[in-house]
């Protein structure tokens, strides 16, 4: 039997190409994207454009492996040099709008079906 607790605790990674050789780690749990929660989004009249995307993965996102690798970088992100960018909205603000679209891409189809499974066969009236 499943349950919502268990749904709510998922952990998924996605893992993006930043540079040649180099990957970004994003580990994130789909359920907390909701309806509910979209909805919110939509209908919110302060949040717009990329602001919204920005709601939507610090909602989304449970853990990155972002690193400031220069002292500007640490400035900036509010954290030291060669540590992970904290995770707020706050950081994700202060990224370029394309690699945050990339980014929500990544979690995006580390959610869409596997095209090799097979269509469970439903059962009941239905059917």
């Amino acid at each position: 039997m499943a349950s919502v607790g268990k749904l709510r605790q998922k952990r998924v990674k996605a893992t993006m190409l930043i540079a040649e050789g180099e990957t970004l780690n994003l580990f994130h749990n789909p359920a907390r994207l909701t309806p509910e929660f979209e909805d919110f989004i939509k209908h919110s009249d302060d949040i717009e454009g990329s602001a919204a995307l920005v709601a939507i993965l610090e909602r989304c996102l449970i853990e990155w492996d972002l690193t400031a690798d220069t002292p500007e970088d640490a400035e900036e992100f509010l954290c030291e040099v060669g540590a992970v960018v904290p995770l707020t909205a706050c950081s994700l603000s202060k990224l370029p709008t394309p690699f945050l679209i990339e980014m929500a891409q990544a979690l995006r189809a580390e959610q869409a079906p596997d095209p090799n499974l097979e269509t469970p066969k439903r059962s009941g009236s239905f059917s």
